[in-house]
């Protein structure tokens, strides 16, 4: 790479406080990663919680974001299945994707110059933009853990053809990132989706797949869906979003909806789960088996 280049990042001083463009050093990349020239950015909610908590940031000032998708400007020696000039999408938080890694301050997305881990890269085709490339690592890789591993709700994986399980699972929070990707990937593993958004995304939810979608904001939003979906088979309930409330009318219905009587959320684990949502928890039903989608490390570092 050319020395003239420069990097510009938004860094964050210190802890909570607001973002600050500067220059900053281009990441010096491992033998097992790649450097992309970062043309689009995803904003997760998790973000905002990095940058308010201070949660896996090591040193101030630091660089945050976990999503991007660019050109792949250089690789290192371990690396052969890309070369410069690929276009890619990539996950980029190493205390979570890749534990073991080098140390950075700089390691987030939020920067025209960012190092990611050859085996959370991926290509995309030509006819896909960067704006929407961008927004699936965090969202997908999170879906597919909380779906299928084994520890969480633990259902058949996806085919390229696939097979009714005349079986359903309920998405609270179609519309989000997470959410619009666990309806795709449910679908494609052969399950009926039910979800819940606003009015306004019902036909976003429709169209990514869902088979009912319900008015999260309805006062009567847990009676509706316990009305649509009796009779059916349920293999457990997938919290997209959290805030409390959802929370805890995604642990009633999955009490009241039968089947194994499993909640999955989007939470990073337990201590994560109660700084942000704080008692909602308590509110669940003790027959019911709360997970989080803490496995990242396991699933994705190998």
């Amino acid at each position: 790479m050319s020395t003239t280049q420069t990097n510009k990042a938004a860094l964050i001083p210190s802890k909570g406080a607001n973002f600050s463009v500067s220059e900053t050093s281009i990441p010096d990349i491992t033998p097992t990663e790649v450097l992309i020239r970062v043309h689009a950015v995803a904003i997760n909610p998790v973000d905002a919680i990095i940058q308010r908590t201070g949660m896996i940031i090591d040193n101030y000032p630091a660089v945050i974001g976990c999503d991007c998708a660019g050109e792949i400007v250089r690789t290192d020696s371990d690396v052969t299945r890309f070369q410069p000039g690929d276009r890619v999408l990539a996950a980029c938080a190493p205390s979570v994707f890749d534990p073991q890694g080098p140390k950075r301050d700089n390691w987030g997305t939020f920067q025209t110059y960012v190092a990611a881990k050859a085996t959370v890269t991926v290509r995309i085709p030509d006819q896909l933009e960067y704006r929407e490339a961008c927004v699936l690592p965090l969202g997908s890789s999170t879906a597919a853990i909380g779906l299928f591993s084994t520890t969480k709700l633990g259902l058949e994986l996806p085919q390229l053809e696939p097979v009714s399980m005349g079986k359903t699972v309920l998405i609270w929070g179609g519309s989000s990132s997470v959410g619009s990707c666990a309806i795709q990937l449910a679908k494609a593993a052969g399950y009926e989706v039910a979800t819940t958004c606003s009015n306004q995304n019902t036909e976003f939810c429709k169209g990514a797949g869902a088979d009912y979608v319900f008015d999260h904001r309805s006062e009567e939003v847990v009676e509706e869906i316990l009305v649509g979906l009796k009779g059916k088979e349920i293999v457990g309930v997938f919290g997209c979003v959290m805030p409390a409330d959802a929370l805890t009318k995604c642990g009633k219905l999955a009490s009241k909806l039968g089947g194994p009587k499993k909640f999955v959320t989007v939470f990073a684990g337990e201590d994560q789960a109660k700084q942000i949502a704080g008692d909602a928890f308590a509110a669940i039903p003790r027959d019911v088996a709360v997970s989080h989608c803490e496995c990242f490390p396991r699933t994705y570092c190998k």
